[in-house]
């Protein structure tokens, strides 16, 4: 799991949570939430975090049986300019929903 792998590389590295947050202005409380797998979603400070600890991708992102999750966070930390894609892609989906929600009254 990511966060499992972020703990890991921090640790190797020596740096506390406070330390790591002070690289990558990111919140110590929000690393913590990404280490813990209770802030699973992609975001700029997740690219952050993962560039200044050089995370490896032991998940491929094309490893279809991983959970959805963690195939968008393999993609996040792969391709970081990829995160305007897909949140054109989550946005379109998102309409399709309310549009067919709409639809059904």
């Amino acid at each position: 799991m990511l966060g499992e792998r972020l703990r890991t590389a921090r640790r190797a590295r020596k740096l506390s949570l406070k330390r790591l947050g002070e690289l990558t202005g990111v919140h110590h409380s929000q690393i913590s939430r990404f280490e813990q797998g209770e802030a699973v979603t992609f975001s700029v400070n997740l690219q952050k975090i993962c560039k200044e600890l050089r995370v490896g991708l032991a998940l491929s992102a094309t490893d279809r049986s991983a959970p959805l999750s963690q195939r968008i966070d393999a993609l996040v930390c792969a391709a970081p300019s990829m995160v305007e894609a897909l949140e054109a892609f989550l946005t379109a989906m998102e309409r399709v929903v309310a549009s067919s929600s709409n639809s059904g009254r």
